[in-house]
């Protein structure tokens, strides 16, 4: 073994410390210089897309079926119109499914109203706001009061049914309201997942705002991580007996009642009860039946005419005697000026063109049982609320 001698002007112990440093230092300037050229490398845009992907992997679930955690019991969601039709159902849906009342929580413009004092009783957390800017949309005061009443509801919540109410004197209204309301959404961190009662485009642009609606949520949620689905919805049934104010019966002279509606007595049209939109809405948000990123989906009940409608009626109510007449448009223009009228012919005209094709219709309403499958059809939905509305209907 070949030894290192010093030299006379110098002793062992002060040739290999001075070594040592320069090797130490060396390595650390090599390893300073290797990250500085590592993060030169990385653009602002890889560094956000770095950031992005965390995000979205915070909202997923590791099975990859779904934004829940593994325990569903710590789920909170939150529910608009609870106290309507479509949001009562999701709320009754989820309750049935033992979601925790506590962990449920809708708006409402006052929790003194009966229907939000019964949503209390039985636990659900009721939050008095504003979810529809009232007045001019441009009005910046009431577009901060819902959306302060929008992240009040949001807050925390992994789950939304979202809802928004036709406008039918603006469109450019309620897509304001429905943007406002996806940016909200986006904004609050805990949300997972969305399912949103919509429609498809039709052409007539007072009834396109959900749609129009579904392609700007489409755009705001884009990246973030987060879930929607969007329910194309039908005809109402319950539009069928009253609509609003404007009863469908009249109670003639004679006993009889009789049907009017702006629609050929043998002419289809693609039907859902509103509160089995609402039941859909809370089994998609609790079972997940999609697999895929973001479907738009058509919800039917049921494909169906006034000469059905009638047969049905006299076959669950035959204590009544019921007739048909096709509302004439002189009638509608007298009742809700020519503008409306106008509206109502071209949306029934629509509903018939979306659903002539009955072999794909037939598929849909498949479809929608597979979501759910205790959707009612026209004859489940008349033996179950039918006698009610015609009670309602003596009463005008």
């Amino acid at each position: 073994m070949t030894r290192c001698l010093p030299t006379a002007s110098t002793s062992p112990r002060q040739t290999l410390r001075p070594r040592s440093k320069d090797r130490l230092l060396d390595s650390r300037v090599v390893g300073v210089k290797c990250i500085v050229a590592f993060l030169s490398l990385l653009s602002v845009s890889t560094l956000s897309a770095m950031s992005m992907s965390v995000s979205q992997q915070s909202r997923s679930n590791a099975d990859g079926l779904g934004p829940f955690q593994s325990d569903r019991s710590s789920t909170k969601y939150a529910i608009m119109g609870g106290t309507g039709m479509q949001g009562g159902a999701a709320i009754d849906y989820l309750l049935s499914t033992g979601v925790i009342p506590s962990n449920i929580r809708t708006l409402t413009r006052s929790a003194k109203a009966p229907a939000a004092k019964r949503l209390a009783e039985r636990g659900v957390i009721v939050l008095e706001g504003k979810q529809d800017i009232a007045g001019d949309f441009r009005n910046q005061r009431a577009v901060e009061d819902v959306k302060s009443s929008f992240e009040r509801l949001f807050e925390g919540v992994d789950c939304i049914f979202a809802i928004t109410f036709t406008q039918y004197d603006s469109s450019v209204k309620e897509l304001r309201l429905g943007e406002l309301l996806f940016e909200v959404i986006a904004a609050s961190p805990a949300v997972k997942q969305v399912v949103f009662s919509g429609g498809e485009r039709t052409g007539i642009h007072l009834l396109d705002a959900k749609a129009d609606i579904e392609k700007t949520g489409r755009r705001i949620l884009q990246n973030t991580g987060i879930r929607c689905e969007f329910l194309h919805t039908s005809f109402f049934m319950e539009n069928v007996l009253i609509k609003g104010q404007h009863k469908r019966f009249t109670k003639l002279q004679d006993g009889k009642y009789e049907l009017s509606l702006p629609l050929p007595y043998d002419r289809k049209i693609a039907m859902i009860s509103a509160r089995d939109i609402g039941a859909c809405a809370g089994r998609i948000l609790v079972k997940r039946p999609f697999l895929d990123a973001s479907p738009a989906v058509n919800i039917i009940g049921d494909l169906v005419s006034p000469h059905i409608f009638l047969d049905v009626m006299r076959e669950v109510l035959p204590e009544y005697d019921f007739t048909y007449r096709q509302t004439k448009f002189e009638e509608l223009t007298t009742v809700m000026g020519e503008d409306q009228a106008n509206l109502v012919n071209q949306m029934y005209e629509v509903y018939y063109k979306q659903n002539s094709d009955e072999a794909r219709t037939r598929k849909q309403i498949e479809a929608t049982r597979q979501i759910h499958p205790k959707i009612r059809d026209i004859k489940a939905w008349i033996e179950t609320y039918a006698k009610g509305y015609i009670g309602a209907v003596t009463q005008y």
